[in-house]
């Protein structure tokens, strides 16, 4: 999605600022880092996106106010020369896609705010907000399990919530976020407390973008895209590091070399599947193979294509597993309307007309159409 260039930059551009600011970090010309800087801005304000900027305004505006007097006046002055070159450069790359470039975010943001509707100036996030609150009530304590959003019914917009408070919430209830918030708001808090002591330049940065990953995170997906969440973490593990004292090596804990052991068995296991479902040649229906996924259903990405070959080979075994992928996928109505094909094809009009209801009352709002075609199009009883 386009939104997302803007938020794998945020981090780039903070960490631009600060090596063109704090010069003695890494003793490279102030021109190059001013460069990069340009450039970075320049890529995070052509992507369109409000929350990335948002998120480096109140994080350049924090550090600014934390920092000494010296600092801070660098750090205005050359965000607001980064500022001004990256709206020049990303206007240079001016593109008529309403989606792109800061100028039709100024303008979409005008339009919504001109109908004086918060769902239309939060671009529909209010909505899903809301949606996620009931959702997440419904299992308070404990959570529907990772990736919760995904398996809503009926879909609702995006891939996650934009909140990163609402997506620890929904997955993981008051018991697993309850924790989760305590270590990211302990780990900001307690850094910039003790950045004013210290005085750390390469802390205050990372604190930094620890700051806009908060701020991003909860009007859209830090804690969701890969390549925002890296960054956001690798700020996390500083900041801990930095306020922490240092542990006695008899005190230290094989804890966290078992808990990263077990997390890479299980992130291979996931490589495995995912091959296997989606890039090797389709295995028949009782091998090692289709069992290892029956077990271990981390993703029905491209089962399809398990389907449309046994289709020709294990026809009778075809049905069985598409009703068990409807169970397991994030995204059901698909095999919902597979189904329904395939019943369609054998004469079962009225099996067929159950699992196109099915998966109309589970689709987003913009496929619903599709499926409501589908069910007008099937043929009369008795023909």
């Amino acid at each position: 999605h386009y939104r997302l260039l803007g938020l794998h930059t945020l981090p780039g551009a903070i960490a631009a600022l600060a090596l063109l600011v704090n010069k003695d970090i890494y003793r490279v010309g102030r021109i190059f880092w001013l460069v990069t800087g340009i450039v970075t801005w320049g890529g995070m304000l052509w992507s369109g996106g409000r929350t990335p900027v948002i998120a480096l305004g109140v994080a350049v505006v924090g550090w600014a106010v934390l920092s000494p007097v010296l600092v801070r006046r660098e750090l205005l002055r050359f965000s607001g020369l980064l500022l001004i070159a990256g709206l020049a450069l990303s206007a240079a790359f001016w593109t008529p896609n309403p989606e792109l470039g800061w100028w039709h975010a100024i303008g979409r943001t005008a339009t919504a705010a001109s109908t004086g509707s918060v769902s239309q100036l939060s671009s529909t996030r209010t909505d899903f907000w809301l949606a996620v609150v009931q959702r997440a009530k419904d299992a308070l304590w404990f959570g529907h399990g990772p990736d919760a959003y995904r398996f809503l019914t009926p879909k609702l917009d995006g891939q996650q919530p934009h909140n990163f408070i609402l997506q620890f919430w929904l997955d993981l209830g008051v018991v697993g976020a309850v924790p989760l918030l305590v270590l990211l708001g302990g780990a900001l808090v307690f850094g910039w407390r003790q950045t004013l002591q210290t005085k750390s330049p390469m802390a205050q940065a990372w604190l930094a973008v620890l700051t806009a990953s908060l701020v991003a995170g909860l009007l859209d997906g830090v804690f969701y895209h890969l390549l925002a969440f890296l960054p956001a973490m690798l700020a996390v593990g500083v900041a801990i590091v930095f306020i922490s004292r240092p542990v006695p090596p008899a005190l230290s804990s094989q804890t966290p070399k078992l808990i990263v052991g077990f997390a890479s068995l299980v992130s291979l296991v996931h490589l495995c599947v995912f091959y296997l479902v989606a890039v090797a040649p389709p295995p028949a229906p009782t091998s090692w193979q289709a069992r290892t996924v029956r077990i271990f259903p981390s993703t029905t990405f491209g089962l399809w294509r398990w389907l449309d070959d046994w289709q020709q080979t294990h026809p009778a075994d075809v049905l069985e597993w598409t009703r068990w992928a409807q169970t397991h996928s994030p995204n059901p109505v698909f095999f919902h309307v597979y189904a329904a094909d395939l019943l369609k094809a054998q004469g079962h009009r009225a099996e067929a007309k159950t699992e196109l209801e099915a998966a109309l009352a589970e689709a987003h709002w913009s496929v619903r159409p599709s499926i409501e075609a589908r069910l007008r199009d099937l043929p009369a009883p008795g023909r």
